[in-house]
């Protein structure tokens, strides 16, 4: 269970706001969990006590529940039969199927957006970019955390396609909870060096090319997850197990124009 402490803290900064519509108010109590996991305040295989939440955030129970039910859906929480919900936990071989699932279908929604490139302006993807930047520049890893997600859900968005939006989101924000957060809060992998990974994709995407965008959204790919298995490795992370591995040197693909 997540301390008094720490839902204390981001119900302080995430008022719960009554609003005309109900409904309203199970999403406040979504954001302010979902937060809490991505950022690592509650741990994977956590118990969640739906009352104790309820409590510290004035809010009635069945109102958790529908919130619980939505991060269910997410895949950031499981529920057990007669023991209640739990913070998912992921083992290794299933973060490996998790990445080369994401990494076929993250590949195939920068092709679509290229595919779609006279439809939509960059704006939203410079400036989520350009957070990113932001943050890496001051060594924030919360703020680049949630800026690197922000920069890949804008990039899912532009493929125009809400089956591929809701597959890659609900396979890949469990992953970043597990794996990125405690990467980054390591200080093992350069923020400046990620953010510059993640501006060659912009870039490839931007430029109308499908073929650079796939390539360097592949090879940015792989090299993020290369480097999240030497990390979790080295840090003897308890989710996970396998022989020690060592860090990639990202490199920009051969032949590759932006």
């Amino acid at each position: 269970m997540a301390s008094p402490d720490h839902v204390a803290t981001l119900a302080s900064l995430h008022r719960i706001r009554p609003r005309q519509h109900r409904a309203t108010i199970p999403a406040q109590v979504r954001d302010i969990l979902h937060r809490l996991i991505l950022t690592g305040k509650m741990q994977t295989g956590e118990r969640i006590v739906e009352r104790q939440l309820a409590r510290e955030l004035g809010v009635g129970t069945p109102t958790i529940r529908e919130a619980l039910h939505a991060l269910e859906d997410e895949g950031l929480v499981v529920r057990h039969a007669r023991q209640g919900c739990f913070v998912a936990t992921l083992s290794e071989k299933e973060c490996h199927q998790i990445y080369r699932m994401r990494t076929v279908l993250e590949v195939l929604a920068a092709e679509m957006a290229v595919e779609r490139r006279a439809h939509w302006k960059p704006e939203a993807l410079l400036a989520a970019l350009a957070e990113l930047k932001k943050a890496a520049q001051k060594n924030d890893v919360e703020r680049f955390f949630q800026s690197d997600l922000q920069l890949h859900l804008n990039l899912w968005r532009l493929s125009g396609s809400a089956f591929l939006i809701k597959a890659l989101t609900q396979i890949t924000v469990p992953l970043f909870a597990f794996t990125s957060i405690r990467m980054y809060k390591k200080n093992i992998v350069d923020l400046n060096v990620s953010a510059s990974a993640h501006e060659r994709v912009v870039a490839a995407v931007i430029s109308g090319s499908s073929r650079n965008a796939k390539r360097a959204t592949q090879w940015a790919l792989e090299g993020f997850w290369h480097n999240e298995q030497a990390v979790l490795a080295e840090t003897g992370n308890t989710v996970f197990t396998g022989k020690r591995r060592g860090l990639r040197i990202l490199k920009k693909p051969e032949g590759e124009v932006l």
